[in-house]
């Protein structure tokens, strides 16, 4: 969970292994908050952080290993698609399902 330009993000994961989405979370103080995905569909997260003006996600997949994104996490998060995202790290070792959640 991370606060990022005055916005509230947390990763959601139907396990312990990552494998998360992140959501942003509206009106987290109300008794009925609302939650809008943020990450692409295919992106795998297990961490996320802000770091300069950035919210940056640490993913792993079984083919190319472990890598880092960032966005700006701009404009409406219902809007289709919420916000860019760029590759930051390298595609990982390329050891696949071996390191993909590091």
């Amino acid at each position: 969970m991370v606060v990022h330009d005055d916005r509230l993000f947390v990763t959601a994961s139907a396990g312990l292994a990552g494998d998360a989405v992140i959501l942003e979370v509206k009106e987290a103080w109300s008794g009925a908050p609302a939650f809008a995905q943020v990450s692409p569909a295919p992106m795998r997260v297990f961490e996320i952080e802000t770091f300069d003006g950035h919210l940056y996600a640490g993913t792993g997949d079984v083919t190319n290993g472990y890598s880092v994104w960032k966005t700006e996490a701009r404009g409406d998060a219902c809007a289709s698609p919420p916000s860019s995202w760029a590759e930051r790290g390298a595609r990982g070792d390329h050891s696949g399902r071996c390191h993909a959640c590091l």
